[in-house]
């Protein structure tokens, strides 16, 4: 009896030890079900299948974060509140028992974000479901710096509208910029955007500023023949567009302008104004008739070549 007692416990520790080994296809299935949990914007899913002794090592571009389970889980979920798409390819599955790895190509989008690199999971049983116990991105490389994928772009636009702009109070600016009056509006990474008015003339433009550097586009909008296209020209829209490019970089900047019609004063005409912003050195690119002209000039830079005028802004 006794002998018939342990062949019985011998086989059921057998059996539980097989039933518990991770198999392939476990591993492919719990891979779609985190690539799942991410690109359906399921963070209750996501954090499910991290164990609680998980550590996991974040790479972005040339920075290194070594996160436990708690601090992983807050830093993804700020991501969670945008679309994402993540892809994993070629992957690689190790098998031990009850432990596995997989290492895959990792593609993670979001916003104008996107890198690309080898991500290792490996993976644990817990309570008899499959858990990640360690995350690593091995390397991860942003996408500008690949060069198959760089050269789409995208808009962000930021108010013209009074209530969002201030007034600029300082009479030396003033003075340096030659006008009756300026306001600043908002405007993304760094740069700046100050709307000028000479009210005598009826007339307002743009001038644009990054580093202390302070561009215009008096010459173009008002002053020159070449691109004179009615009377009393004005900056005449509640919105600046700006192109943005992979690496999140403002790479143009199209606004709008407004003038009387030579032929009937009492008709306005209209016209989109497109400035590369390229290394940061402002240049006219032409002007449309309609945005998608607009963003096609804009998303040439290499036909934008005349240099904004420019002076240095004064100490504040």
């Amino acid at each position: 009896m006794k002998s018939i007692m342990t062949l019985i416990t011998i086989l059921f520790l057998a059996t539980s030890a097989f039933a518990a080994e991770i198999s392939e296809a476990d591993v492919k299935t719990f891979l779609n079900e985190w690539l799942a949990a991410q690109n359906t914007g399921s963070y209750s899913n996501y954090a499910a299948i991290y164990a609680d002794n998980f550590t996991g090592i974040r790479r972005t571009g040339t920075s290194t974060y070594n996160l436990n389970r708690e601090n992983w889980l807050k830093d993804r979920k700020k991501m969670f509140k945008k679309k994402m798409v993540v892809e994993a390819t070629d992957p690689e599955i190790k098998l031990a028992g009850t432990t596995a790895s997989v290492k895959f190509e990792q593609t993670w989008a979001s916003g104008t974000y996107k890198d690309k690199g080898d991500k290792l999971l490996n993976l644990a049983l817990e309570n008899g479901k499959l858990k990640i116990t360690r995350e690593e991105m091995l390397f991860s490389k942003v996408i500008s710096e690949i060069k198959s994928e760089v050269g789409s772009f995208h808009s962000v636009f930021t108010s013209l509208k009074n209530k969002d702009c201030k007034k600029i109070q300082s009479d030396s600016m003033i003075s340096a910029l030659g006008s009756d009056a300026v306001v600043e509006c908002p405007a993304p990474n760094g740069w700046r955007l100050f709307v000028e008015y000479d009210h005598e003339e009826a007339r307002s433009w743009i001038r644009l500023s990054f580093g202390g550097v302070i561009w215009s586009t008096l010459e173009q909008v008002w002053n020159d023949d070449k691109y004179e296209f009615g009377h009393f020209p004005n900056v005449n829209s509640p919105k600046a567009e700006w192109r943005i490019s992979t690496t999140g970089e403002p790479s143009a900047l199209i606004f709008r302008v407004n003038a009387q019609n030579p032929e009937n004063s009492s008709l306005r005409l209209t016209r989109l104004f497109v400035v590369s912003l390229t290394n940061h050195k402002p240049r006219f690119c032409g002007m449309a008739k309609t945005n998608e002209d607009a963003r096609e000039l804009a998303d040439n830079a290499t036909n934008c070549t005349p240099m904004l005028n420019k002076i240095t802004l004064p100490k504040q």
